[in-house]
């Protein structure tokens, strides 16, 4: 039976000024979302938590998180996030009803505004989260499909045609 350890695989050094754990700078990145779950808030609501990859250079594989309460005691609270979930829920081209964070997880590549936040407890530590999400614009996203399938041969690529747009009144016959 075969075993693998940490002695199997060549170990990469981390370069010269690398940035692996310093906060992503405030700014739009092409990402993918990765991972869901539900955590509890100590409040004692439940939140959904999502997490973001991010598919550009130079912050490529770097992952950031957002939280969003959805049954917050706190109506504005609640219904903000129900918008920001929505902003994800359609970027990623979502229609039907989920019960799980983890059923949006998508290889669909969206923008995301990355920004950062300096924990109230501790000043001296900064932390990133997902501020919005936008779908990425058409000819970002066949860039990002064609990218996709020319660094990873063999990938199938899958995608719908949209309906055609329903006629308008001059061009229905009765």
């Amino acid at each position: 039976m075969a075993t693998f350890g940490r002695n199997d695989f060549e170990k990469r050094e981390p370069h010269a000024g690398s940035q692996a754990f310093a906060p992503i700078p405030n700014g739009k990145y092409r990402a993918i979302v990765s991972g869901g779950s539900i955590s509890q808030h100590p409040d004692g609501d439940d939140q959904w938590e999502l997490e973001f990859t991010i598919q550009s250079e130079p912050y490529m594989g770097r992952r950031v998180w957002n939280k969003y309460r959805l049954e917050s005691k706190d109506a504005e609270k609640r219904q903000w996030d129900k918008n920001s979930l929505g902003q994800v829920y359609d970027s990623i081209g979502l229609s039907h009803e989920i019960q799980h964070p983890s059923q949006m997880v998508s290889q669909t590549p969206v923008e995301v505004a990355v920004r950062q936040f300096t924990s109230k407890s501790d000043s001296s530590k900064v932390y990133n989260f997902v501020k919005y999400c936008n779908p990425l614009a058409s000819a970002a996203r066949t860039k990002a499909v064609q990218t996709a399938t020319t660094t990873m041969p063999g990938v199938v690529v899958e995608h719908s045609t949209p309906a055609s747009p329903a006629p308008s009144t001059q061009e229905i016959p009765w």
